[in-house]
């Protein structure tokens, strides 16, 4: 038997929102209590949970995990030690395929610093573009007579006072020291 008195479309606008609650509560717990008679036999089939471990079992997880580790640590050095000796140049001149693979190689050296500085040059394009429209936005806002930002405004101010006072910058204190 299932209640179903969802007036609103289940919104839960309006009056009787508790009872809307209610209702799909109920509704929830129905439908558990289908599925548990439903699915008893698949659910008491399954194996106990166990939440906790012994002590002896954390024991022997630790010792499996610890030798687990060392021979991946013993394959891990045995490997680097062939690649070790592969490495070395061998005597002698080198074969077609060692040829080849050189080429290849250096070809991929090549193209990367190719792409790379292409890259930069792209940056840089779109550096100067981007400057080159702020001061033609700036040459535009002056000449439109718009008012200047706060930071403007004081650079001006600022700019303007060391006008009135003259050349008493760093300039004209090196030429009175000599």
């Amino acid at each position: 038997m299932v209640l179903c008195l969802d007036v609103d479309g289940g919104r839960g606008r309006g009056r009787g929102d508790g009872v809307h609650q209610m209702v799909d509560f109920e509704n929830s717990l129905h439908f558990r209590s289908d599925n548990l008679e439903k699915h008893k036999k698949d659910i008491a089939a399954r194996p106990a949970k166990e939440w906790f471990m012994s002590n002896k079992e954390k024991a022997k997880l630790k010792q499996s995990e610890k030798q687990s580790l060392e021979e991946a640590e013993a394959k891990a050095l045995a490997g680097d030690d062939e690649q070790k000796e592969s490495k070395k140049r061998k005597k002698g001149p080198l074969t077609e395929e060692e040829l080849q693979e050189k080429r290849a190689q250096r070809n991929r050296a090549r193209l990367k610093a190719k792409r790379e500085a292409e890259k930069a040059e792209r940056e840089r394009e779109q550096l100067r573009a981007r400057a080159s429209a702020k001061r033609s936005r700036r040459a535009q806002r002056d000449a439109e007579e718009f008012p200047m930002t706060i930071g403007e405004r004081i650079f001006k101010q600022k700019m303007e006072r060391r006008k009135k006072k003259g050349s008493k910058g760093k300039a004209a204190k090196k030429g009175k020291a000599r």
